[in-house]
């Protein structure tokens, strides 16, 4: 890419997003791995690509663009929530343990994420 823009186009994210809330999920990684060419460190477009992969049932690649997009961004609650519940629905609760021991200590007061943090631990023999 030859300009100076440091972010992917907001057209080219509405279009990832818009694809991904049509459930068109190979669109979604046909065109984040294309932003991804220009931008390869960009956390949203890897979180996107996680998930989409998660919904068409690649869930290896799912949890490497989760991972990914998690290690550039730990606080990002969005992509550790998402990295966190895709471990835990995968049985990967050791994994998952800490992930969710981050989210909670940020933001305690979501149901879901703390009934499977107790889950995780239930589960992992804590």
């Amino acid at each position: 890419m030859t300009d100076k823009n440091t972010e992917p186009s907001k057209e080219n994210l509405q279009n990832l997003v818009d694809y991904f809330n049509n459930r068109k999920f190979n669109e979604v990684t046909a065109l984040g791995e294309q932003i991804l060419k220009d931008f390869p460190n960009n956390a949203f477009v890897m979180n996107m690509l996680g998930l989409a992969n998660f919904n068409i049932g690649k869930k290896t690649d799912a949890l490497n663009w989760l991972k990914k997009a998690y290690e550039i961004t730990p606080g990002n609650l969005e992509t550790a929530s998402n990295l966190a519940l895709i471990l835990y629905s995968e049985g990967k609760y050791e994994e998952a343990i800490p992930i969710f021991e981050t989210i909670v200590r940020t933001k305690s007061d979501v149901p879901e994420i703390l009934f499977n943090y107790a889950i995780a631990l239930e589960k992992a023999g804590f």
